[in-house]
């Protein structure tokens, strides 16, 4: 393997990691706030990082709506 493609699947690797952190982060954020399962908090978690526009959307379990 030269030395080119090696950095190329090291660079995968570690933002594969980096999004594992941050969804394990977020979904660990997620069941302080709210509890559940860590399935769920994981999915939401991932959502949420994948869809930064649904962010809104996603984080309201209670139907609340939060706006008062």
């Amino acid at each position: 393997m030269t030395k080119h493609l090696q950095a190329k699947k090291n660079q995968v690797n570690e933002a594969v990691t980096v999004e594992d952190s941050s969804i394990q982060t977020l979904a660990y954020q997620i069941h302080l706030r709210h509890g559940g399962s860590e399935l769920d908090n994981w999915l939401e978690a991932e959502q949420v990082l994948r869809n930064p526009t649904n962010v809104l959307v996603t984080s309201d379990r209670d139907g609340s709506g939060g706006g008062g």
